[in-house]
């Protein structure tokens, strides 16, 4: 067991060495694919036979993105029912070269389905293209359907960049 000392007097590697104890007992937290977020509402790491299903989060993932300053909320939609939150900072959650967009970007957020999703408290992950005056998406029943090739892509490049991230900014 360590000794405890002033904060000033432990080392960088002391420190690393503290955390990763509270890390091996459970009292630090980063989401794990197939464990905190996933497809299906039993968070599969990838949907099974490409069909296009939702990207479902569990309360503690988006309270991860919350506190890592990855997402925002912004309000109510529909009489209140879905919470809607968006990607920060907003460029940097645009889904490029997705196929049968027109060469323009596919912009990421999150909703909460209040009444939905097998009383889970979920959030599903959305993606809204804009060209001229056709907008489509996925994830968000308003909106017309973008191509299930093109909602795999997008899913599949956000896990991508939010593992990597993830491994960036390192646990909670």
């Amino acid at each position: 067991m360590k000794h405890i000392k002033i904060y000033e007097e432990y080392s960088d590697d002391e420190i690393k060495g503290l955390l990763n104890d509270l890390e091996g007992v459970g009292l630090s937290y980063s989401p794990v694919l197939g464990r905190d977020y996933g497809f299906t509402t039993d968070f599969l790491p990838e949907p099974k036979d490409k069909t296009p299903v939702n990207l479902l989060f569990s309360p503690e993932a988006v309270d991860y993105m919350l506190k890592k300053g990855m997402i925002e909320h912004t309000g109510w939609r529909e009489g209140e029912k879905d919470r809607v939150s968006r990607f920060i900072p907003k460029g940097e959650w645009e889904i490029e070269g997705a196929p049968y967009t027109k060469g323009k970007p596919v912009e990421l957020g999150l909703i909460k389905r209040e009444q939905s999703i097998s009383k889970k408290n979920l959030h599903i992950l959305t993606g809204e293209w804009r060209y001229a005056t056709d907008v489509a998406g996925f994830g968000n029943a308003i909106l017309k359907k973008l191509s299930p090739r093109t909602r795999l892509y997008c899913q599949n490049k956000f896990i991508e960049k939010f593992q990597k991230l993830v491994k960036e900014r390192g646990p909670i």
